[in-house]
């Protein structure tokens, strides 16, 4: 038996480059140039910096630039260094590079602890190996990571879930009924009567499931002890132990944000200093695709001052690899464009498929069946150990949910990628503040680099190149079909996509065979290619419209943040002001401001309920007043009745129709012009003809933004128009054979009975809603003795009618020439100002009508 001898790491070097030349690489020669110079600028100005940003493109190797710091500092000090992933499957590709490719001895570290190797726990705590491991291996009450000295966050872009769950109770109705009904219970005196009855209405409106609404602190601050002791006694049964043990004392400190689906209660931002693992480490470093200058990633990770490294020199015009993008949607009908994506993957033998949810999954599987393909299918825990068996499938289908990021498939790995419901938002925080407060703006950035994460999976080296099929509609992929946002792209990325809109637009044979060009790489594909190069040297990147603004605010957010987290309320309501001073720009970031007043009366009150002091308590009636007047979001939300009025331009009628407008033309796909405009005949159709006039009733009310339906029951009025609850058209549809005769009596009592049966039926309906019955006739005259049957009921001339809504029609339709994704501010504003100029309002809808009792 041999002896074993110390063998001692050469930790003398000088530097990281001089490392990398001693390591026994395999395929990997020398630094890239663009490498080399971020490692130099890394040592010679931020190797001291507490927190540290790297930005590299995908694709550029940053993975490699991550572990070489992170060997030479375990080296250098003998270090305990954790490099950090989203997910398994990319802690066991980042280990498989590191020990195969870069001759660095790293070891992964996934699931429980207590099944983690005793030799390998051993070689991380003597500095031995770095350990890659999950986020969530870190971030918990009890890690097994408890003093790194140096922490690095790969794919930190992506990280704000994977870092905010550990502060996010998020109690889902399917999976924790019984604590959903009781919250919501709980809140019932703290939240409006009809929204409390549409969270217990299991048959809700579809469009209802989707609005996210906000608990104010101040309503619930006398019931945090009771609502935690009502949370703490569910907690066991549902196994929120861990993320509730960080909140319990800190409610004071959260958002409760719900909706039918779901109830989020969580901080703004995630106090991550908190953990003291993270916390304590020397430095930690953030390797991201993209930075941005808004304070994203500040946000993200709850961390003020960040030190950037940012994109080499040269890389602000050039990316890496060439991308064909291909949509189908713009030429082809749905039946066709499918088929379209069914021969595209049957002419590659390997195809990856990024959808949102594991739903997706299913239907694509089904869909594939049903296809007959001979490709295997393969979903993300699958290939979550490793990506072998798919590659070595001569012919096969990865359809992957959530995973926007981190997967790769390089070169022959995979030619052809396609996207589909790549989502707006991450939880239901970031849904509020885009959908409810049109603060869209502070999430550009964090949606330019999904788009870019996703599409950039197949495309990880200068010479490589992969189609990518735009599926989507009516998700984020909004931003790769509207030419408003392309400005914000890379120069390179703008002109694969104008090149993809001038190719899309033609048959599916067409398409079919410039896919075949591109996948042989021939001299017709070069010469396209040369295109896309010409109006890439043409092209600008546009800054985002208030991105100073937001960076200059985002430290004093989070300083707000750990400010009322430790209840120095004095130090928050001075954070408060600072982010509001800041955030003083264009309008695009008045839905933000507008929120931070809302935090600031949050404060306020809470200063005023330590204090007793009665000026915080009128600066926080003052600020919520203020947050109304900016944003129609908080007009249920002041703090008391006394509160300052103002003269609004719109009603909180008409802004709660436009709301559910957007979101309506959203489930339409009015993002996809030929089907939107299909839709639009559909219903000029309806209105044409007398015997469809209630389903075309029902569709006008929709894109009025009303609530609006055909209840079938008995005694039912025909359809009912419903706006925020608060005003209520019912309609009694009355077309005769003979236009000339006169409306009988019996038909106007019909009418009457409508309101009281309407409150007694549909609980959402306040009793002191303003309900108005609208008889809608051809006749243009009434019974002489049914005038005093009359009162209370407004009267709408059918023929009247259809010309109005022919013409409504007509506005609705060229809508959609300025559509520019359902989270845009300008979008919103736009059809504000048009319904309000037009007349399309709910009180000029209301002006259409005459009292019935006119009629002779």
């Amino acid at each position: 038996m041999a002896f074993r001898s110390s063998k001692r790491e050469n930790d003398g070097k000088k530097n990281i480059e001089s490392l990398f030349r001693d390591l026994s690489t395999s395929g990997v020669e020398s630094l890239y140039a663009h490498q080399a110079d971020v490692l130099r600028i890394y040592e010679s100005k931020a190797s001291s910096e507490k927190d540290v940003a790297i930005e590299l493109p995908t694709g550029s190797g940053k993975t490699l630039i991550g572990l070489l710091i992170a060997e030479f500092k375990r080296r250098q000090s003998k270090s305990k260094v954790v490099y950090l992933c989203p997910t398994r499957q990319l802690v066991h590709q980042v280990v498989e590079m590191a020990n195969k490719n870069y001759g660095i001895n790293a070891i992964s570290f996934v699931g429980s602890k207590k099944e983690y190797p005793k030799s390998d726990k051993t070689k991380y705590n003597n500095a031995e190996a770095i350990a890659v491991t999950t986020y969530s291996s870190l971030f918990n009450v009890n890690p097994f990571f408890y003093d790194p000295e140096f922490i690095i966050i790969d794919d930190a872009h992506a990280s704000e879930n994977y870092i905010s769950t550990n502060w996010s109770l998020r109690v889902v109705r399917e999976e924790h009924d019984d604590l959903y009904l009781n919250i919501i219970e709980f809140l019932s005196d703290y939240i409006p009567r009809n929204v409390y009855i549409r969270m217990l209405d299991e048959g809700i409106d579809p469009l209802d499931k989707r609005t996210i609404y906000l608990v104010p602190i101040y309503a619930i601050h006398n019931q945090l002890v009771e609502l935690g002791t009502l949370i703490s006694s569910f907690i066991e049964e549902y196994d929120l132990r861990y993320q509730w043990s960080l909140l319990k004392d800190n409610l004071h400190a959260c958002n409760i944000f719900y909706s039918w689906g779901e109830i989020l209660i969580r901080p703004i931002i995630p106090p991550s200093l908190t953990n003291s693992a993270f916390n304590n480490a020397t430095q930690r470093i953030f390797m991201s695709a993209t930075l941005g200058n808004g304070g994203d990633l500040e946000r993200i990770t709850g961390i003020a001052k960040i030190y950037r490294i940012g994109l080499p020199d040269g890389w602000d015009r050039h990316s890496l690899g060439r991308r064909f993008f291909v949509f189908p949607s713009l030429e082809l009908e749905e039946e066709e464009s499918m088929a379209f994506m069914r021969d595209a993957i049957k002419s590659t033998p390997r195809s990856v498929l990024l959808v949102s949810s594991n739903r997706d999954v299913d239907q694509f599987h089904d869909l594939f069946n049903d296809w007959e393909l001979a490709h295997k299918f393969y979903t993300a825990n699958d290939i979550e150990d490793s990506k072998d068996e798919f590659l070595l499938e001569e012919k096969a289908v990865a359809v992957l949910a959530n995973r926007f990021d981190g997967i790769d498939f390089p070169g022959d790995d995979c030619r052809l990628l396609i996207v589909k419901n790549i989502p707006y938002h991450a939880n239901i925080q970031e849904r509020y503040l885009q959908s409810r407060v049109d603060a869209s703006i502070i999430f550009y950035d964090r949606n330019r680099t999904r788009l870019i994460q996703a599409i950039g999976r197949c495309t990880r080296s200068p010479k490589d190149f992969a189609a990518v099929i735009v599926a989507g509609e009516n998700d984020l992929t909004d931003w790769l079909f509207f030419e408003s946002k392309h400005k914000y792209f890379h120069p390179e990325l703008q002109a694969e996509l104008k090149f993809g809109f001038n190719n899309s637009r033609m048959s599916k044979v067409e398409m079919l065979e410039n896919l075949g060009h591109f996948f042989a790489q021939d001299s017709i594909w070069a010469n396209a290619n040369e295109t896309i190069i010409e109006d890439r040297d043409k092209i600008s990147v546009s800054e985002i419209e208030g991105i100073t603004n937001l960076d200059n605010s985002v430290r004093h957010e989070i300083k707000y943040l750990y400010a009322l987290w430790n209840g120095d309320y004095e130090q928050a309501l001075e954070r408060c002001d600072k982010v509001i001073e800041k955030l003083d720009g264009g309008p695009k970031l008045k839905g933000y401001r507008a929120f931070w007043s809302f935090l600031k009366s949050n404060v306020c009150f809470l200063l005023y309920k330590d204090t007793s002091e009665k000026q915080y308590y009128d600066l926080a009636v003052s600020t919520s007043s203020r947050a109304a007047r900016i944003s129609s979001a908080f007009r249920t939300m002041k703090l008391t009745e006394e509160a300052e009025e103002f003269d609004f331009e719109y009603s909180e009628n008409f802004e709660s129709n436009i709301d559910r407008l957007i979101e309506y033309l959203d489930t339409l796909g009015i993002s996809n012009k030929a089907k939107f405009r299909r839709y639009i005949d559909g219903v000029v159709s309806m209105v044409s003809k007398k015997e469809n006039l209630e389903r075309a009733q029902v569709e006008i009310g929709k894109l009025l933004g009303f609530e609006s339906f055909k209840d079938e029951s008995s005694g039912a009025p025909d359809p009912i128009w419903i706006s925020n609850d608060q005003l209520v058209f019912v309609f009694e549809d009355k077309l005769y054979d003979d236009k000339d005769k006169a409306i009988p009596l019996i038909d106007i009592r019909q009418a009457v009975t409508h309101e009281k049966w309407l409150k007694e039926n549909h609980r959402t309906i306040n009793l002191d809603s303003k309900v108005y019955p609208v008889f809608m006739s051809n006749s243009k005259k009434i019974e002489s003795n049914a005038k005093f049957a009359c009162d209370g009921l407004n009267y709408w001339n059918y023929e009247n009618f259809k010309t109005w809504a022919l013409e409504f029609l007509l506005f609705i339709g060229n809508l959609q020439s300025k559509y520019a994704s359902k989270t845009d501010l300008t979008w919103r504003e736009y059809v504000l100002k048009e319904f309000k100029n037009k007349n399309y309002t709910p009180e000029e809808v209301l002006g259409k009508q005459v009292p019935l009792s006119n009629l002779i």
